[in-house]
């Protein structure tokens, strides 16, 4: 079965109409669920819920719902922090001090190399960067 990781943006995008990329989402993963798998981490999923924090009730009752999907689904896996991927992702994150990429990126790679996953649906440039592709800047 196919991986693809998912980023913040994504699970933004996903359940925000009024995001910009909320019609190529919708698109992408009507096309590709149910044979892909979609791998996603916890701290993808804590910006995720930070975005919508200050959204109002019912936007944070759509991102709780949204989360416990991710979480509980089996379309989805949801990957754990643990100290070894921390400890891998700080020496990511140190090691590239010459980029923008946050401590999620970073994880978020850690994660994508381990699975030997090269797409990311996502449109943050970041990936690309790193090496991988950014499903979500494609044109389409």
């Amino acid at each position: 079965m196919r991986q693809l990781f998912a980023d913040t943006g994504y699970w933004i995008a996903f359940l925000r109409k009024a995001d910009f990329l909320h019609r190529r989402v919708m698109r992408l993963s009507n096309e590709l669920l149910p044979r892909t798998k979609i791998v996603t981490s916890d701290l993808v999923c804590v910006e995720f819920l930070n975005y919508f924090s200050t959204r109002g009730e019912l936007s944070r009752r759509m991102a709780i719902a949204m989360y416990s999907a991710i979480r509980s689904e089996q379309t989805y896996e949801f990957v754990r922090m643990t100290d070894a991927l921390h400890a891998e992702t700080a020496r990511r994150y140190l090691q590239a001090s010459d980029k923008l990429w946050s401590y999620t990126d970073c994880s978020s790679f850690a994660i994508m190399e381990d699975r030997g996953i090269q797409d990311a649906l996502s449109h943050d440039h970041h990936f690309v960067q790193a090496g991988f592709r950014a499903l979500l800047r494609d044109k389409g």
